[in-house]
């Protein structure tokens, strides 16, 4: 079924992970669980938007960028750090 995503980014802080490693992505939602740290996904990790037991996590925020084709870019304007997971960052995208 369809899933509805937030785009872009919400007041405070937040992260953005890119990548194709779901498991990360779970350890990082666990990790600000509790915090007002919100999660973004990037590039190939707009799929785990689908998966219930991530997108019924809080923290998971939304979708900020494009692909990963833009990653130098979207890096830059994006408000806080960055996480790459797998070989997803492209030679000085940051």
């Amino acid at each position: 079924a369809p899933t509805a995503i937030q785009e872009g980014t919400h007041a405070g802080p937040g992260i953005l992970i890119t990548g194709h490693d779901l498991l990360d992505l779970s350890q990082l939602l666990q990790q600000v669980e509790g915090t007002g740290i919100k999660v973004y996904t990037h590039g190939e990790m707009l799929p785990a938007h689908m998966y219930p037991k991530l997108a019924e996590h809080p923290n998971l925020a939304g979708h900020f960028g494009d692909a990963w084709q833009k990653q130098r870019d979207d890096f830059r304007a994006f408000p806080g750090p960055v996480i790459g997971t797998t070989n997803c960052v492209r030679k000085n995208s940051m």
